[in-house]
């Protein structure tokens, strides 16, 4: 069993190593994390006795945009993900937003169709910063 809470300090730790594993192009560290938590990000962990196994981290704006999700392998295909975006989405209608958006790597097909199932639709095909290819997916909120 897990549940799906918001980051606190005792999590830096699990998350920094998770996103370096998943992100590596990230290269966070605690002072990255402490910026981006500063400047407004807003992480929800999903937690198994006292171990992160999945999170994702979001910027908010006029919307809300998904910067990472994550889930540990062992722990994917137990719903982690679909948690996690459930929070998200709940999170973001709370605070009034009007759409998630996700970026996602168009080969990751995995991704796309847990995506999919919860809503969000292929917006356009962008460049990242570092030169990938991402699929921006979009999830209408009601208001």
């Amino acid at each position: 069993m897990f549940k799906i809470r918001r980051i606190c300090g005792k999590d830096h730790s699990g998350v920094i190593a998770m996103l370096n594993r998943h992100f590596p192009h990230v290269e966070m560290n605690e002072e990255k994390l402490l910026g981006r938590l500063e400047k407004g990000a807003v992480f929800f962990v999903a937690e198994n006795n006292g171990k992160i196994i999945g999170f994702v981290d979001l910027r908010l704006g006029g919307s809300v945009l998904v910067r990472g999700l994550a889930v540990e392998p062992r722990w994917r295909g137990k719903g982690v993900g679909s948690a996690l975006l459930e929070k998200v989405i709940g999170f973001a209608r709370k605070e009034g937003r009007s759409a998630v958006w996700i970026k996602v790597q168009p080969g990751n097909l995995e991704a796309v169709k847990i995506y999919q199932k919860a809503g969000f639709v292929p917006s356009q095909e962008i460049t990242a910063k570092n030169g990938e290819q991402l699929l921006l997916m979009k999830r209408k909120l009601e208001t």
